[in-house]
């Protein structure tokens, strides 16, 4: 889906919020488990141009013309984008965002996380 506006950029990463690795596709830019980005475009999708680099929350949710979008803010310089909603999206997410629980639900991750490597230090040291 090349455009003078969009350009494809197949990068996998690991999420900055969770942790969570994710494949990237060329039209992959949140992670499907927290719904959060990062701010690496500057005026169009794909063109890396972003010098902030400051972790993308998803605050919102909306649709326009039958289709699904995540609101984004970024927590460093406040800019807000708007990012089409993944199949692969969490639906226990795109819940807890459409109810205004996004934040509780982000919290629960980051405590899943902290206690599954807890429980792989135990594993270690026995």
């Amino acid at each position: 889906m090349q455009t003078p506006r969009f350009k494809e950029v197949i990068e996998s990463f690991d999420c900055g919020y969770c942790g969570r690795h994710v494949d990237g596709d060329g039209c992959t830019n949140h992670c499907p488990g927290c719904l959060t980005s990062m701010h690496v475009d500057r005026k169009n999708p794909g063109d890396r141009a972003s010098d902030c680099h400051g972790l993308m929350l998803a605050v919102g949710w909306g649709m326009k013309n039958g289709k699904e979008y995540i609101i984004q803010k970024c927590v460093k310089c406040g800019h807000v984008h708007k990012n089409k909603i993944s199949p692969e999206d969490s639906r226990d997410a795109l819940v807890a965002l459409a109810s205004g629980q996004i934040e509780a639900y982000r919290e629960n991750l980051l405590l899943q996380k902290k206690m599954q490597v807890s429980i792989q230090q135990n594993k270690k040291s026995r």
